[in-house]
């Protein structure tokens, strides 16, 4: 089936392309800052004075400022790049705000894309390189540990990424200068990778509400087998009570009947007074309801279909 053609895609990826290919909608990086972006001018500030790190750029993690990873002297056109940027995200309706990430200690910058979030980070690409060795005077031989030393410079090459760590499946979400294209002339395709990241965010939001439901659906059923094989363990253990207890009363009135069966011929005056009550006793303890005539006794009682008898009822 052929790819369909931009007029004919749909889908709010396919409505934003449309937009930003159209010439006055283009997104223009000025050179230097002018009334910029709230969040560009507090980065500013919290940057200023920063010096490179060891990996040849400056270190923005534990500032409250934009994810800017780039060299102090590349910085300028960051901001510049960062500012035309934000403008663009809010006149097409996206905030951009800076979060502090307790989980990997460092501030973020999130575009909000209904109610996902975007990371943003504009980074530049670094490369190793050797330290030159200090030139040696007239005459002198280099110790044998004076060997070269390496360290890390910005290229001044920069870029745009959009989904951080969890970017796998919204399709491209890096923009880098090249030969032929600088990144000033393509923030309107990163403008669509941050709507194509929410959209993508948001189906997976949706997935995994699903499967959250679908578990606890899973876990309820589960929960309800459960109760069920423990009631059913309780009332076949409530049988088997009742029915030893109705085995037991009968062995008791069968021993009772028997003990008058054998006291019959005598005159009941000769007994002994504790013998008398025992026996009082016995005929009463005998004669209580088993599980059967309490089951008959509450089936007669009611009058209408009774409902099933519970288990202490039986007993």
């Amino acid at each position: 089936m052929p790819k369909p053609t931009l007029a004919e895609a749909v889908g709010p990826e396919a409505e934003q392309r449309r937009f930003e290919v159209l010439p006055e909608n283009r997104i223009e990086v000025a050179t230097m800052l002018q009334r910029p972006h709230p969040l560009v001018a507090t980065s500013v500030k919290a940057l200023r004075g920063l010096k490179n790190g060891d990996r040849g750029v400056m270190d923005y993690r534990h500032l409250e400022c934009l994810a800017v990873r780039v060299s102090r002297e590349h910085a300028d056109r960051a901001m510049c790049l960062y500012d035309a940027l934000l403008k663009a995200l809010n006149a097409r309706g996206m905030r951009v705000t800076v979060t502090y990430n307790k989980g990997w200690t460092r501030w973020e910058t999130e575009a909000h894309y209904g109610e996902e979030t975007v990371d943003l980070r504009l980074m530049e690409r670094t490369q190793r390189r050797e330290k030159p060795l200090r030139e040696l005077r007239k005459g002198e031989v280099r110790p044998s540990w004076e060997t070269p030393q390496v360290e890390w410079v910005g290229t001044g090459r920069l870029l745009f990424r959009v989904g951080g760590e969890y970017s796998t499946g919204i399709g491209r979400n890096e923009w880098i200068d090249s030969a032929t294209q600088r990144l000033e002339d393509q923030l309107n395709e990163v403008v669509i990778g941050v709507v194509c990241a929410g959209v993508a965010f948001a189906a997976r939001s949706r997935r995994w509400e699903e499967e959250r439901r679908l578990q606890a659906e899973r876990e309820e059923q589960a929960r309800r087998v459960q109760q069920e094989r423990e009631a059913e363990q309780g009332r076949v253990r409530d049988l088997l009570a009742s029915a030893k207890e109705w085995h037991e009363m009968r062995q008791v009135r069968d021993f009772v009947a028997t003990i008058d069966q054998a006291l019959a011929d005598g005159p009941s005056e000769a007994l002994a007074t504790d013998v008398r009550q025992w026996l009082t006793w016995a005929r009463s303890y005998a004669g209580r309801p088993d599980p059967v005539q309490r089951l008959v006794q509450r089936a007669l009682s009611s009058s209408v279909d009774p409902a099933p008898p519970s288990n202490s009822e039986v007993r």
